[in-house]
């Protein structure tokens, strides 16, 4: 662990109100489906500003779905269909993760992606809408989903992923 990193610990203790874990498997069919490799050898693409600095962002999406054996399954096989689409016309985005828990709090997915910039996400998630098979994604998950949520999160200046 970075030296920076377990210096912050100390100072995110006096904040933190809750802490929960969760062991998340990459999900092998969306990597196989848009010929990613493991998240272990993510290298992220550019982005970085004329100062040096990155205004690379993050964001995290996270899908509860409803309780079941069959919810990850086909949330996955809507995804390995549905993503290679969605990615030809995000020029901009990367997928850093995806995978669902094994351990924790159950029948949870989440995509990790990697933008420029906040601009950039929000002009891929607008070009999405109007991919056909993106479209028959959403509608084929959807109703299996209980809460979404969507975050951005900033990489600290000593990350490996800005």
């Amino acid at each position: 662990m970075s030296s920076k990193l377990v210096a912050l610990i100390p100072s995110a203790q006096t904040v933190n109100q809750s802490q929960t874990s969760q062991i998340m498997l990459e999900s092998q069919p969306v990597y196989a489906a848009l010929n990613l490799s493991p998240t272990a050898s993510f290298q992220p693409n550019g982005g970085s500003s004329p100062a040096g600095g990155s205004k690379a962002i993050y964001e995290l999406r996270h899908y509860q779905l409803h309780p079941g054996y069959e919810g990850v399954p086909k949330l996955v096989k809507a995804s390995e269909k549905g993503l290679p689409h969605k990615v030809k016309s995000d020029p901009t985005g990367q997928l850093a993760f995806f995978g669902y828990s094994e351990v924790g709090m159950l029948n949870t997915v989440i995509e990790l992606w990697r933008y420029p910039s906040a601009q950039d996400c929000i002009k891929a998630r607008q070009a999405a809408r109007f991919v056909p098979e993106w479209r028959e994604t959403i509608g084929a998950v959807t109703p299996g989903v209980q809460h979404f949520s969507s975050s951005f999160m900033k990489p600290v200046s000593f990350s490996p992923w800005k």
